[in-house]
């Protein structure tokens, strides 16, 4: 009798575990129903997302001044756009003048397109906003990089000697004299500045 009773025991909680797992795999589809529409879901989001996005560069493109070798990707368009705006600005405290020049045409009015391509090839650089120039070079010395460690002697080559920079005087003298060939090429002639 005990182990009769042990046999319904244990049948009763087969067949409870059985429902219990039943339940769980319908659980468990109802689950995977549910992840597979909010996947959908959100695809349906992100495809909106990113077609609104492209539908704004489209405009964007559209807008903006382009010279015909612009690879008009969605960087280059940002960067094309925000290259206008300030071309825009400077026009607006320059008083519409590029370089000086009025960019107003009788017949056409304002051509901005071309002015922005002007001042685009330009870099953006107008004479008053450009980078300063250059100070005059008096004299080029650039030393030579240090030799390698454990260098022996014979390989090493001789320090370069620069010369100063002539002026404009001494560079006026120096083409206007004869110059004489030295007969040895071998040899070279030290030149002196006075």
């Amino acid at each position: 009798m005990l182990l009769k009773s042990k046999k319904i025991v244990s049948s009763k909680s087969f067949f409870w575990q059985m429902v219990a797992r039943r339940k769980g795999e319908r659980v468990v589809r109802k689950n995977e129903v549910e992840n597979v529409q909010q996947r959908a879901c959100a695809n349906r989001r992100e495809r909106q997302r990113t077609k609104e996005l492209n539908d704004a560069f489209t405009l964007l493109r559209k807008l903006i001044p382009s010279m015909p070798s612009d690879k008009m990707s969605k960087i280059h368009t940002l960067r094309i756009a925000t290259d206008y705006i300030s071309f825009l600005d400077e026009m607006q405290k320059n008083g519409c003048k590029l370089y000086g020049h009025s960019i107003f045409d009788e017949k056409r009015g304002y051509n901005l397109q071309t002015a922005f391509n002007m001042w685009r090839g330009n870099n953006g650089y107008t004479p008053i906003s450009g980078p300063p120039p250059l100070p005059p070079l008096q004299s080029i010395h650039i030393p030579p990089p240090p030799p390698p460690p454990n260098m022996p002697p014979h390989c090493l080559m001789p320090q370069p000697w620069y010369l100063p920079c002539p002026t404009k005087q001494e560079y006026h003298d120096l083409s206007n004299s004869s110059i004489s060939m030295n007969p040895n090429p071998n040899q070279l002639t030290p030149i002196h500045w006075q």
